[in-house]
């Protein structure tokens, strides 16, 4: 089989522990008391159905599905057989390297919130000992 646009072993597929976040629905039901009048309008069975199933594009229920999912869920993507990004990002509309980047950038700022609350404690040392 292809995956990734690269050949790919049946078993290794099937042994991949995949992410929750894969699965999703590509239409959302629509309660009556949510609808707009327009809504409304465009679908008339919602009086004996109670509303109705709204359809979703493709990249936008996986994006939902992706943002939904905790950080745990999302990694488990790059451990998916041939993974590729670029691929990913072409199947999904997601950029999984920005989730890194923002990953990296979080922990140089938490990094820079240690050493001055470090250099905050020094310096109340300090002053408290004048």
């Amino acid at each position: 089989m292809m995956f990734f646009n690269k050949p790919c072993e049946y078993s290794d597929y099937q042994n991949w522990d995949k992410p929750d976040f894969i699965n999703f629905e590509l239409v959302e039901y629509i309660w009556v008391s949510e609808m707009t009048d327009q809504e409304k309008l465009d679908n008339p069975s919602h009086k004996t159905t109670g509303g109705y199933n709204k359809p979703i594009e493709y990249k936008e229920a996986y994006i939902n599905s992706w943002n939904k999912a905790d950080k745990v869920d999302r990694l488990k993507i790059k451990n998916a057989p041939n993974f590729d990004a670029d691929i990913f990002f072409e199947i999904s509309g997601i950029k999984v390297d920005e989730d890194d980047e923002k990953d990296q950038k979080k922990k140089v700022i938490l990094d820079q919130i240690k050493e001055l609350t470090a250099q905050t404690e020094l310096l109340r040392k300090q002053a408290e000992d004048l």
